[in-house]
């Protein structure tokens, strides 16, 4: 008893420190800079105190190249971090390390601090000294402070190298450094103690200029509700006008009295309808509720099927690196937006590969990583690739269909995104259109006979065609990936239902007594079953196949339990 009440009081001092936190967008911006392999995702695994980012000895090529964002704990500060792309100023035009850079510039142009690594052992190379002009250049209101990492072991070095080291490091003009160990967390406790004013001043503009603009919005209520009632305001004396009040708000009494009379002598038609709502109303879970949890979305997929396009498509911006190269998304990049005020967390993943195929090394790492994100999601995206459909005339792959299946059997919703139909426009293409939106289907309906109704919707991520239509479908499968239906509505329907069975519901000695729903995400519901047998598989699928059609609950995997006195089975 002792320990639940520890546990409880614990719980309860975490959730009241969460609620004394300020909002997320109101914390400052820092931004993690420097040329490749100086460390700094491995920084941005220490300040976020989770290892999300990817971290690979690889000296001679790049392991972070989109910008990945996280709430930074150093000490008593809590300030919002990214991880950029190794920087190389002299990287060729559209190359990948240059449309990098550019992403890299358009995230240090929204934040306030930037952390400038450079690599304590090898010490201030000409790269540092570019990557320094570049920062002046581009953001000159950047407050910057230069960090000596890979500094374990220097501290007791009695040759100097640490000041010397840092001296380089004074020699790039941003003050003085601060010599630190990501890897090991050495120096963190100077880094709080230089970044904190920084930290404190810039989080106190952001507040200010939020409290501005909620100010400048409730005047613009104001105002507008001022005017609404100026409008609406009856014409006549102010004393007509409450004499006209009383006499609606009398006739309103007379009404509800004389609909309380009509009740009691056993008018019960709208009672019961009242009731049918009610129950109908309690089914799904309450739009509020939906809306205070974040929705996990994952975009998965084979490598170059468009899955970074469709995120940018979604956000309408260039929020991650894309372009013709495969395999270009390495992190799981993790984002933060909202639509029709539904939270969601959209989660952009690397190419889906079969592991036997991986090696060790950043690809393997980012596999794990993709699956990992996929596991953690609500809903999932398959991202299909048109034109490759048109082309082999098979519209999934091995890896595709496996990938769908494990995404059912993981009980998640699933929406089918098939991509760079642009590729396909035009009348010289329309037999093949006709073909891949017609194949498509059919090959999901053969795959996933045990979800029927599996949304599919055919879009061109690159133009921004069809973006309304994928949020619209992986609306509705969340809403009915949560839904909740009353036990006594089931009850009724069970009994209506098992009529039509052959068998009534009462083979094999077995007679089923009542179903109700355990639990919602995914949708799962247990069956009493009494007498001396139980229900067959095919009785199973019967009331799952059901439930589905009777109470709407197409295109996501629903479960379905027997319970009875002596064994236990499931069907989704």
């Amino acid at each position: 008893m002792g320990k639940l009440s520890a546990a409880a009081g614990g719980a309860g001092k975490r959730a009241l420190k969460r609620l004394l936190e300020p909002p997320i967008d109101t914390l400052s911006k820092v931004l993690l800079v420097g040329r490749p392999n100086v460390g700094k995702s491995a920084l941005f695994n220490r300040l976020t105190k989770r290892r999300e980012a990817l971290v690979y000895n690889t000296p001679d090529s790049h392991v972070t190249r989109d910008v990945r964002e996280g709430v930074a704990k150093l000490g008593d500060m809590r300030f919002r971090v990214m991880d950029t792309a190794g920087l190389e100023t002299d990287a060729e035009a559209a190359s990948v390390l240059y449309r990098t850079a550019g992403l890299t510039a358009a995230a240090l142009r929204n934040c306030q601090i930037a952390l400038f690594l450079v690599d304590g052992r090898s010490g201030v190379q000409p790269l540092d000294a570019e990557v320094g002009k570049w920062l002046r250049k581009l953001a000159p209101n950047v407050r910057v402070k230069v960090l000596l990492n890979k500094a374990e072991g220097m501290h007791d070095d009695a040759s100097g190298s640490l000041m010397a080291a840092m001296g380089e490091a004074y020699s790039l003009g941003f003050g003085t450094p601060v010599a630190i160990s990501a890897e090991s967390g050495l120096g963190l406790a100077d880094l709080y103690e230089d970044l904190r004013p920084w930290v404190e001043t810039a989080q106190e503009a952001l507040l200010a200029k939020r409290a501005a603009a909620n100010l400048r919005e409730e005047e613009s209520a104001a105002v507008e509700t001022e005017l609404e009632f100026r409008v609406d305001e009856p014409a006549g004396s102010g004393l007509e006008n409450e004499l006209s009040y009383k006499g609606e708000l009398s006739s309103l009494e007379d009404i509800s009295i004389n609909s309380e009379v009509r009740l009691s002598l056993g008018d019960t038609d709208e009672f019961e309808t009242k009731l049918n709502l009610n129950e109908e109303n309690e089914a799904l879970m309450s739009e509020a509720e939906l809306k205070r949890v974040p929705m996990q979305l994952a975009i998965a997929g084979r490598p170059n099927v468009g899955k970074s396009t469709l995120l940018n498509s979604l956000l309408m911006e260039e929020r991650v690196l894309t372009g013709p190269e495969p395999g270009l998304t390495r992190d799981s990049i993790r984002v933060e937006f909202e639509y029709e005020n539904q939270k969601i967390f959209l989660v952009d993943t690397a190419g889906w590969m079969q592991r036997k195929k991986l090696k060790e090394g950043p690809a393997a790492l980012s596999a794990m990583n993709a699956r990992r994100n996929v596991q953690r999601a609500h809903v999932v995206t398959l991202v299909l690739d048109a034109q490759e459909i048109a082309e082999t005339k098979r519209s999934m792959r091995h890896t595709e269909a496996a990938l769908a299946q494990w995404v059912v059997q993981e009980g998640r919703g699933l929406v089918v995104v098939v991509n760079k139909m642009d590729l396909l426009a035009g009348s010289e293409h329309a037999r093949l259109r006709s073909l891949v939106m017609k194949a498509v289907p059919e090959e999901i309906t053969k795959l996933l006979p045990q979800v029927t109704g599996v949304p599919i919707v055919f879009v061109s991520a690159l133009e921004g065609k069809g973006r309304a239509a994928v949020m619209r479908h992986v609306n509705e499968s969340y809403r009915l990936w949560c839904v909740r239906l009353p036990t006594a509505k089931l009850n009724r329907w069970i009994r209506k239902v098992m009529s039509r069975h052959p068998k009534g519901g009462e083979g094999h000695g077995a007679k089923v007594r009542y179903i109700t729903q355990v639990k919602a995400r995914p949708p799962t519901f247990v069956v009493f079953v009494s007498g001396q047998g139980k229900l067959d598989d095919t009785e199973l699928r019967f009331i799952a196949s059901a439930l589905r059609e009777d109470f709407g609950l197409v295109g996501i995997p629903i479960r379905v339990f027997q319970r009875c006195s002596k064994d236990q089975r499931t069907v989704e």
